[in-house]
């Protein structure tokens, strides 16, 4: 049964796919649950992947992914033939140090495949759009939640919260707490690299020779949705949604994808 994850996990794996033959050999840095590996494995590729927490190691080696505790910088292993590194970038520092690891563990002309967001990207309209929907979830959800309902909200209450200062001091009070609210979770709680920050350190080690832009706000409102298959129908139309509002210039299409290649 598919489920929000797991449709986001083959929306990233179908990029990994598109990009390589089968049977090639695959680094994932940042496994998380391992459902992107585990998909990337079901489409013939041979994955191998790493994350330095213990709990993700234990969620992908469950699905049957061989997956080490380790960070890139100091994971040893011969070359792959490329190297996914989906929504982990942003957090490694610092940065030259990882993008000379990816260089080492990849072949000559290996690739190395970038599925990331540049949050810095998201304008006023693009974090009310966010916020509003991610709560009009959840106002739908709550009664559904029963015990795990105090886990979700302490999870996600950054966008799910009241905010009681747009109530009494207007719309022009609304949006700029809306972004003021983004980027303080990104900035100052964790401390996310700006995807330019990103590119320019790959481009120290690599040739980009694709960059093109993509959804990822969706990834936010998956983690809100039941884990169903009504969960996940409700992914892809949100999906949808941002890529076809982000193309008429309704919001901003933050997510990046890059295909670089070790010269």
């Amino acid at each position: 049964m598919e489920t929000p994850h797991s449709f986001a996990a083959r929306i990233t794996a179908s990029f990994a796919l598109g990009c390589l033959k089968p049977k090639s050999r695959v680094l994932d840095v940042g496994a998380g649950d391992g459902a992107i590996a585990a998909a990337m494995l079901k489409g013939g590729l041979q994955v191998t992947a790493i994350d330095p927490n213990q709990a993700a190691v234990e969620k992908s080696t469950a699905l049957g992914v061989n997956c080490f505790q380790i960070e890139l910088e100091k994971f040893e292993h011969e070359e792959f033939d490329a190297l996914l590194c989906s929504r982990s970038l942003h957090h490694m520092q610092p940065l030259d140090k990882a993008m000379a690891a990816a260089y080492r563990l990849l072949k000559p002309n290996g690739l190395l495949l970038v599925d990331d967001f540049g949050y810095e990207r998201v304008d006023q309209k693009t974090a009310i759009w966010l916020f509003n929907l991610a709560q009009l979830i959840a106002a739908e959800e709550k009664p559904k939640k029963g015990k795990d309902e105090a886990a979700e909200k302490h999870r996600h209450g950054w966008l799910t919260a009241e905010r009681h200062e747009s109530n009494t001091l207007g719309p022009g009070h609304e949006q700029s707490e809306a972004i003021s609210l983004w980027r303080h979770h990104h900035e100052i709680e964790h401390h996310v690299s700006s995807f330019e920050r990103v590119k320019n350190a790959l481009l120290d080690k690599f040739e980009i020779i694709e960059e093109r832009r993509v959804p990822y706000l969706f990834h936010y409102l998956c983690d809100l949705l039941p884990h169903t298959k009504s969960g996940a129908d409700r992914a892809s139309l949100i999906y949808n949604w941002e890529k076809e509002l982000a193309q008429v210039g309704g919001i901003e299409m933050c997510g990046a994808r890059i295909i670089a290649i070790k010269a």
